[in-house]
């Protein structure tokens, strides 16, 4: 912090006035200077975070394509079945035995039956600041049914309701509390953002799209929604 002495000499009450007041202008303009200042190399190091970090997302991928293999479950095992796939994570790759015969499958990224939704969550959390940087983002689960889609994209319960385990919340919860979190952070504090979120729902059902289902959605399920002071209702 710098602070400034302002000295005035002996001179009559009137002078004495008009030169302290002249001063204190001064330091006026030189503050709001500053303050220019600081706010322009403020936006410009915020342009170069953006333009690295979604180059960054970019050489990653812009379609990336991530497996994840769920462990057999408990009527399989009880029946005998034994796993069939091997994945070897840091090299993207899933190896499935099927009928004597080896077949080998590259990913960009690939999770064994160990994995949590919280390490398949890690590897798509950073597409969530490029939401928030003007970016358009889509994420979604494909696979046969019972391969554990709705696991990872909604939790244990299917989405029923927010899971009161944080480690076993989908891909679903994890994004949205982490826009809401860098929402209300950007929201607030020097170099504060007006940022708006709305929603809409989709249905797609037998490969076609149902029109937006968002209000027959709310009208047949209890939705409570958080609302919070500096940053409005959502």
């Amino acid at each position: 912090m710098t602070i400034q002495v302002i000295t005035v000499p002996d001179l009559g009450g009137a002078e004495a006035v008009a030169l302290f007041s002249d001063a204190v202008r001064r330091i006026n303009a030189k503050s709001q200077e500053a303050m220019a200042e600081m706010v322009e190399k403020f936006l410009g190091e915020c342009a170069k975070r953006r333009k690295l970090f979604n180059e960054l997302q970019e050489l990653r991928g812009n379609i990336r394509v991530i497996c994840r293999c769920r462990p057999i479950s408990r009527s399989e095992a009880a029946d005998g079945y034994a796993a069939a796939v091997s994945v070897a994570t840091e090299e993207g790759r899933v190896r499935v035995t099927r009928k004597g015969r080896k077949h080998t499958f590259d990913f960009d990224h690939a999770f064994g039956p160990a994995a949590s939704n919280g390490d398949v969550y890690s590897e798509v959390s950073g597409l969530i600041t490029s939401v928030l940087d003007g970016f358009n983002v889509c994420i979604f689960a494909y696979g046969q049914t019972g391969t554990g889609k709705t696991f990872t994209m909604m939790g244990p319960d299917g989405g029923g309701q927010a899971c009161p385990d944080p480690a076993l919340a989908g891909l679903n919860q994890r994004a949205l509390d982490d826009l809401f979190a860098t929402v209300a952070e950007r929201s607030s504090g020097f170099g504060a953002w007006s940022i708006t979120v709305s929603v809409s729902v989709l249905e797609v059902y037998n490969e076609e799209v149902c029109a937006d289902s968002l209000q027959s959605f709310l009208a047949n399920v209890a939705v409570s929604l958080p609302h919070a002071s500096t940053i409005g209702s959502y």
